[in-house]
């Protein structure tokens, strides 16, 4: 590998920043002053690719799971759920409010007092979130409006 002697700490530096494409590893490197052949590299980083393990994150929570952890009590929630829980309302400022008036409701169920019940419902309408009054007719299983709405 003299050829690529001068080369290697900018090749290896690359690579370990994730820029493993090796057709643009040789046009950098060409750049630099490079003048041997594509393949001299793509052998190169033959190796390294072998031993490259491919990390995929997990998928993320599905709509179920992210109810689930909305509607529970924050205290019944095991330490993992809960990260996940921050992270998915770190990414999602209305899932954030969403959760906030979650817990406002159950807060006002738990009290058994509805004395607070008219403020509850003065800030979801004064929110961002769809308007409770603007809501389509309760619909039935059979996708047809209720007759009870």
């Amino acid at each position: 590998m003299l050829q690529l002697d001068p080369y290697k700490p900018h090749l290896d530096k690359r690579w370990a920043e994730g820029h493993t494409n090796a057709i643009r590893l040789h046009a950098e490197l060409q750049a630099l002053g490079y003048r041997g052949s594509y393949q001299i590299i793509s052998d190169y980083l033959r190796p390294r690719r072998r031993r490259r393990i491919r990390v995929v994150p997990p998928a993320p929570p599905g709509v179920r799971r992210v109810t689930g952890w909305m509607t529970r009590h924050p205290e019944r929630l095991g330490d993992e759920e809960r990260e996940q829980f921050a992270a998915v309302l770190a990414h999602c400022p209305e899932l954030k409010a969403l959760h906030a008036h979650v817990r406002g409701f159950a807060e006002i169920l738990q009290s058994r007092s509805g004395r607070h019940l008219k403020d509850w419902i003065t800030a979801i309408r004064a929110s961002d979130l769809p308007r409770l009054h603007t809501l389509p007719p309760v619909w039935r299983r059979t996708g047809t409006p209720s007759s009870r709405a």
